[in-house]
């Protein structure tokens, strides 16, 4: 999720100051401007500071191209959209090309540059809020989604903390169970997989994505025959899907990933996996590239607490996330 704030000061009639403020990730980060909101023909001013001790720099970027350097806007009005993005970890432009890799999360916000006095520092009353990225149990979902079941009485737990993964469930009926995963949109697959033992073999999972750049998005069942990339089956597994419940959707900068399931009890061990950065299934195999990352844990759905693990267990989750690369 991408955490940023700037500010800015109208210095002359056609001067503009800016100050851009991230946490340090050993990323690039990048301050856009686009007069209709849109990436194409937009130019952006990109920063980065290696991490380990290279030299940084900072250089201006247009979309199809490059221009020099300019960290004060010589103009009446600078354009009114603005785009915040940053790069991968630890990969940054580099001579002689000084080539941009494709950011790892963006958002976008829309200025009103009307209310700046000549010599008053601002914040941009428009500027994307953490709150605005961000889900809580302490919030309520208000999704524009078709759902097939309630979501306003769904228990809450976050199962991910340092992801921002948080799990809504409950027990509509004595044998059907709604769940509503909620993690951070970076253009990655996501995935909830359910254990009957801890152990690799016959775990199935709900996997889904939607793609940043246009390609769709999808949502599938896999199952786990074995402990091979080609062993993981799509639209496979032990888990009954209600028919047309599955669905996923995204909202500020979150994927929300909704489904129900067929029985008298679900599986208490369960493991949350993120994909890598732009690549998802696709037909004809649907087949799965391995995660990037990945948590286990094991849920007590009557309480809705954790339960703690053995290390031994997140070991042998740990692996049958490798293999079911859920996200």
């Amino acid at each position: 999720m991408l955490k940023a704030s700037s500010s800015y000061a109208k210095t002359s009639s056609n001067l503009w100051s800016f100050i851009l403020s991230t946490p340090d990730t050993n990323s690039y980060i990048a301050m856009g401007f686009s007069a209709n909101g849109s990436m194409v023909g937009s130019s952006a001013i990109v920063g980065w500071i290696s991490a380990r001790g290279s030299s940084g720099g900072v250089k201006q970027y247009f979309l199809r191209g490059r221009t020099s350097s300019q960290l004060q806007l010589q103009t009446n009005q600078p354009d009114s959209w603005l785009i915040y993005a940053t790069g991968p970890t630890g990969i940054f432009p580099s001579p002689p090309g000084f080539e941009l890799i494709k950011h790892l999360d963006k958002t976008s916000s829309r200025m009103d540059y009307s209310t700046a006095d000549v010599g008053n520092p601002q914040s941009p009353a428009s500027a994307p809020s953490q709150s605005q990225a961000t889900d809580s149990c302490n919030s309520k979902l208000n999704l524009n989604a078709p759902f097939t079941f309630g979501t306003n009485n769904l228990n809450c737990l976050e199962v991910w903390n340092t992801k921002g993964f948080i799990l809504r469930y409950s027990q509509t009926s004595a044998n059907m169970w709604s769940f509503v995963l909620s993690t951070p949109d970076t253009n990655s697959y996501i995935a909830m997989g359910f254990s009957p033992n801890g152990g690799m073999m016959g775990s199935s999972a709900i996997v889904g994505w939607v793609s940043s750049n246009g390609g769709g998005g999808g949502l599938k069942q896999y199952y786990l025959a074995g402990k091979t990339p080609n062993l993981v089956v799509a639209d496979r597994g032990n888990l009954q899907i209600l028919n047309n419940s599955a669905l996923i959707t995204t909202l500020s900068s979150r994927l929300y990933m909704a489904f129900q399931l067929q029985s008298n009890q679900s599986h208490q061990r369960l493991i949350f996996a993120v994909g890598p950065v732009g690549v998802f299934p696709s037909a004809p195999s649907f087949a799965l590239t391995q995660h990037r990352d990945k948590f286990s844990t094991s849920l007590n759905y009557a309480t809705g607490m954790e339960m703690k693990t053995s290390g031994r267990y997140v070991a042998l989750c740990g692996l049958m996330i490798v293999i079911l690369t859920f996200n």
